[in-house]
């Protein structure tokens, strides 16, 4: 994950995911006749703002491409031409964010799967008791 990045982290993601999904839960509940307009004006606004979130992401890559190219660190001199790490970071920009996106989907993945895992072998207690309050 990369911190700073919004949309990048699991929760981010998570959001992203489910507003993707929001649209075919209601085809469903629409098929079901159990959908109105004002769910469908609650979609759209979600997807406008994952619109805005993936092309806040979108620029923010390319500010740092320029950026890395602006300061002259594509080409760097000294140490850093020697290690070659700073260079590689200029034309890796896009694996670099790639990889922060895919690293966080992972997470988001493995989260998920562990609680299903959890939710279904570890046994719920019963209810609980109220105990009666003294008097």
């Amino acid at each position: 994950m990369v911190v700073g990045l919004p949309g990048t982290g699991i929760g981010g993601l998570f959001y992203l995911f489910m507003a993707f999904w929001m649209p075919f839960h209601e085809l469903y509940m629409l098929a079901r006749g159990r959908s109105s307009p004002a769910r469908w004006r609650f979609i759209a606004l979600n997807w406008i703002i994952i619109t805005g979130v993936l092309a806040v992401l979108w620029v923010t890559m390319l500010a740092m491409k320029t950026l890395v190219h602006f300061t002259g660190l594509e080409k760097p001199r000294g140490v850093l031409e020697k290690t070659g790490l700073v260079s590689g970071l200029a034309h890796d920009t896009n694996t670099f964010f790639a990889s922060a996106g895919w690293a966080s989907a992972i997470s988001l993945v493995a989260l998920v799967v562990i609680v299903h895992a959890l939710r279904l072998t570890v046994g719920r207690a019963s209810k609980p008791r109220l105990a009666a309050l003294p008097v």
